[in-house]
């Protein structure tokens, strides 16, 4: 269909070397990854947002928006 597209990994529990293959394969960038963490999870169940839990990803957001804002 000729869509930009990405993907984002969410809930990363160690390497997945299929995924990452996959990506590769059809040409998807990996925009963002998040890892499987206690914290997070504790935090998204109370309503917090990411950037709330851990602050870096203020800056990972931005990185992604402009990847995005590059693949149009």
């Amino acid at each position: 269909m000729d869509i930009p597209s990405g993907v984002i990994i969410n809930q990363q529990n160690g390497s997945y070397p299929a995924m990452d293959e996959f990506c590769f394969y059809y040409q998807l960038p990996v925009l963002l990854r998040i890892p499987f963490e206690r914290v997070i999870a504790e935090g998204v169940a109370q309503g917090k947002t990411l950037v709330e839990i851990h602050s870096e990803y203020a800056d990972r957001f931005l990185r992604m928006f402009n990847q995005i804002a590059s693949l149009l």
